[in-house]
């Protein structure tokens, strides 16, 4: 009686076991369910995603350009010597800016070291051109009131420009052109980077001020 009785438990006990075993994992419509909610996040998340990178490629280029720019001042400082900046665009993706001491402008364009009109300090090359910011197809706009010499002298004492009148900007778009940034080095010497309008502003960058030509204008 009793080693019926064990066998019975033991039954009933392997018998409740089996079905709980058979019911684990995942059938096909909680899967498809899982997948459909899976795509859902990640279309909802692609967006801010790419809106993320664009920003970024845009930011990074400014901030390297802008980088140039502040440093050329320093050189000019550094040797006690007046330094060009001379700048040339011919597309989104042909443009460059270069450096140079003395009273010779240089030519950025000029890739032959031992040509006099190559862009350099102190035997070092000093430019920075669209192949050095990674082929980016970014600026869209590069000016300044130069007098037609597409380049702007500083004077070591002050860091200021030499000529008063001179001026330099930038305008660079993202690839869709949703964020847009200018440089704008005034008579003064300082570079800023700034959002070139609230339409197109980039976190962390103000709007720029109005250039005299946009007052007239506006």
């Amino acid at each position: 009686m009793i080693r019926r009785k064990r066998q019975f438990l033991f039954a009933s006990e392997r018998g409740s076991l089996h079905p709980s075993l058979t019911q684990s994992g995942f059938s096909i419509i909680e899967l498809m369910i899982a997948l459909v909610l899976v795509a859902i996040a990640a279309s909802l998340a692609l967006p801010s995603y790419v809106d993320m990178i664009e920003k970024r490629h845009v930011t990074r280029g400014a901030e390297q350009l802008l980088a140039f720019v502040n440093s050329a001042q320093l050189e000019s400082v550094k040797w006690n010597q007046d330094l060009n900046v001379s700048y040339k665009r011919v597309g989104d993706s042909d443009w460059c800016v270069g450096a140079n001491l003395g009273a010779t402008i240089c030519d950025c364009t000029v890739t032959d070291t031992s040509n006099a009109q190559f862009c350099g300090i102190n035997g070092s090359a000093w430019k920075f051109d669209d192949d050095l910011a990674g082929d980016r197809v970014l600026v869209k706009a590069m000016s300044g009131d130069d007098g037609g010499d597409n380049a702007y002298t500083f004077e070591p004492e002050r860091g200021i420009f030499v000529n008063m009148d001179d001026t330099f900007q930038v305008e660079m778009h993202s690839s869709t052109s949703k964020y847009q940034l200018q440089i704008m080095v005034t008579q003064t010497g300082q570079a800023v980077l700034c959002s070139k309008n609230a339409a197109h502003a980039v976190t962390g960058y103000a709007v720029c001020p109005a250039t005299e030509s946009e007052e007239v204008s506006s």
